[in-house]
């Protein structure tokens, strides 16, 4: 096993961490003198020998597990636990931060826009093309195009004719104000102007949250915990999207079960070329 230690000069005390990480996370400040003093055992610094011994003695745990995972529920005849490491995850994330500018706390889309640079350099690199070439190959040209068009208004004739009730939400009603007020704040943050910030956003504290009347004898204790899960959600960034908002996401929501609803309809939006049209 190879264990990644700090300082370098550490790893020459890797066969005795192993023997010992198991007993030793715990050890006495007496003890590790005693040790060191009389010359028993050549170990590094206090600073260091907890947390090695630590790590060391999770990765041997979780190693004894996952074989034994793969030995009995997978039927594998062997395993190779050197094969097993996290180099390759911790390169692929590093390569992650370093496409967004070094930030260690990436988003989910900031993952997904790196994974496509990284695929991109990759084909281009591999497959003898340069940038022009990939980019003409993911152009629609104008006979697709004309395509595309007559498959969505197939789909749109496909669709029924009356729409789909907003009382049919009622239930998604929360989740889909907060979708909205977490579009409105992402729209802010690319476009600062006052008429675009009035069309998005109707406020930048959370809406007020009003209860019927039947609450009324048995209100104190639930209005209390209602605002302390209100605070929990907001963390101080909760806004209230304008009505524009709130009802584009609720026509999505919509729209969304009016092809995959019906299995007909959504194996005809499947079987589309373009699904950005």
């Amino acid at each position: 096993m190879l264990l990644s230690l700090k300082p370098p000069k550490a790893r020459r005390y890797q066969a005795s961490l192993i023997s010992l990480a198991l007993h030793w996370e715990n050890i006495s400040p007496t003890l590790y003198k005693h040790l060191l003093r009389d010359g028993l055992l050549c170990l590094p610094s206090i600073r260091y020998l907890r947390r090695i011994c630590s790590s060391v003695s999770l990765t041997v745990t979780s190693l004894i597990a996952l074989s034994r995972y793969l030995l009995s529920t997978r039927r594998l005849s062997y395993v190779l636990p050197g094969k097993i490491n996290s180099d390759p995850l911790e390169r692929r994330f590093s390569w992650y931060r370093q496409l967004s500018g070094g930030n260690f706390f990436l988003s989910v889309r900031q993952f997904l826009e790196a994974e496509k640079k990284i695929r991109v350099e990759s084909l281009v690199k591999y497959s003898g093309l340069d940038l022009v070439d990939v980019q003409c190959a993911l152009q629609t040209d104008a006979t697709n195009g004309e395509e595309i068009k007559e498959s969505v208004r197939i789909l749109l004739a496909a669709l029924p004719a009356e729409p789909i009730s907003s009382t049919d939400f009622k239930e998604q009603e929360g989740i889909i104000f907060y979708v909205a007020g977490f579009i409105s704040r992402c729209l802010l943050k690319v476009k600062k102007c006052e008429d675009f910030y009035e069309l998005v956003i109707q406020s930048q504290g959370p809406p007020s949250i009003q209860f019927e009347d039947v609450f009324d004898n048995c209100l104190s204790d639930f209005k209390l915990a209602s605002k302390e899960f209100t605070d929990q959600v907001n963390r101080g960034g909760l806004m209230t999207p304008s009505d524009l908002i709130h009802m584009t996401c609720l026509c999505c929501l919509q729209l969304q079960c009016l092809i995959f609803d019906d299995k007909e309809t959504e194996q005809l939006f499947l079987s589309m070329s373009d699904h950005r049209i």
